[in-house]
């Protein structure tokens, strides 16, 4: 399982492209895994509605459905700031960041995030 107060290498990439004028920017290419870790940015006045926010973990298991152990950067997570106050979450933006799985110490696999 993910240890995410292990993991201090997560990257707050801001790219500050507003979402009107250009297609979004990331592509999140991993699928969800069932362990996530909720990151909210509350009011910033700094980001702009329309822009992407990418989290990145400069630490995360690569490989997929095998126990090869590759570790590197990886994008796991991204949310555009919202024009308007979103339901539950307000004027934030709440992202859900995805958690890699690592089984291989009782026979299994490993998925990344």
């Amino acid at each position: 399982m993910v240890n995410w107060a292990n993991k201090l290498q997560i990257l707050f990439f801001l790219l500050c492209i507003p979402q009107r004028i250009f297609a979004e920017y990331y592509n999140l290419e991993i699928d969800s895994t069932g362990v996530s870790h909720l990151i909210i940015l509350q009011d910033s006045t700094s980001l702009e509605p329309g822009f992407e926010v990418g989290i990145f973990d400069l630490n995360a298991i690569l490989n997929s459905n095998n126990c090869d152990n590759d570790f590197g950067e990886l994008l796991v997570g991204y949310g555009i700031i919202p024009d308007e106050p979103v339901e539950g979450c307000g004027n934030t933006i709440c992202i859900s960041a995805i958690g890699s799985i690592d089984l291989c110490d009782i026979g299994g696999e490993q998925i990344p995030g």
